[in-house]
């Protein structure tokens, strides 16, 4: 008679592997083709931010009330020297 293997229907299944902060324990989560699994680098984290913040239109504007703060403090050291 034929002997047969003991059935183990995860064996070829890969896991994470990542490492927990807390405790040097492998993530137990099946992994993607990436080897990682999607909470540890498989899924996109959504579409680019297009309004708000970090904006160029947004940075621009920054980047320019700032130079108009440093042109008006030193507007006013010149003011106060010639006083």
């Amino acid at each position: 008679m034929k002997e047969s293997k003991p059935y183990t229907p995860f064996a070829n299944i890969r896991y994470c592997g990542a490492k927990t902060r807390t405790t040097p324990q492998p993530c137990k989560g099946s992994a993607m083709a990436n080897g990682r699994c999607r909470l540890h680098g498989g899924l996109s984290t959504g579409r680019p931010v297009t309004t708000g913040q970090w904006t160029k239109q947004a940075i621009q504007q920054r980047r320019e009330a700032v130079q108009l703060i440093k042109q008006m403090k030193v507007m006013c050291m010149l003011m106060t020297y010639e006083a």
